[in-house]
C-alpha cells in the first residue's frame, strides 16, 4: 500500500468514525472522486492535509457529507427496481392485500 493509499484510508476511517456516513457501502473509486473534489476545494494537496482540514473545520464535515450523499428525493428513483416489483405488487393487490413499501434510498425517506 502506498503512502497515498494509506492517507486515503485514514480519511475513510475518519469518515466512518466521525461523520454520519457508512463508507463501506460505496466503492473506493466513488469515495476517492468525492474526497478528491473536496480536497481541491480546500486546496489540500494530500489526503493527510485534507484530514487535518476535516478534523479542524466542522463545516467541512457537512460539505463532505453533502458531496458523498445523493441528494435526490424521489420514491420511484430506481425505475428498473419498481418494474421488477410490479408483478409482485399486482398479485398482492389483486388478492386485496394491503401493501406498504419503503424506498430506503430516498434522501428524505419518502
Amino acid at each position: 500500500m502506498s503512502t497515498d493509499d494509506e492517507g486515503f484510508m485514514r480519511v475513510v476511517r475518519h469518515i466512518q468514525d466521525e461523520v454520519d456516513f457508512e463508507p463501506e457501502y460505496y466503492n473506493e473509486a466513488y469515495l476517492n472522486r468525492r474526497i478528491s473534489a473536496r480536497m481541491r476545494r480546500q486546496d489540500a494537496d494530500t489526503y493527510d492535509e485534507y484530514l487535518s482540514v476535516l478534523q479542524g473545520e466542522p463545516d467541512e464535515k457537512e460539505a463532505l457529507m453533502d458531496s458523498l450523499t445523493i441528494n435526490v428525493t424521489n420514491f420511484f428513483r430506481n425505475g428498473k427496481m419498481w418494474e421488477a416489483l410490479r408483478p409482485v405488487l399486482q398479485d398482492l393487490t389483486s388478492e386485496h392485500r394491503s401493501v406498504k413499501a419503503w424506498s430506503a434510498p430516498c434522501a428524505d425517506g419518502r
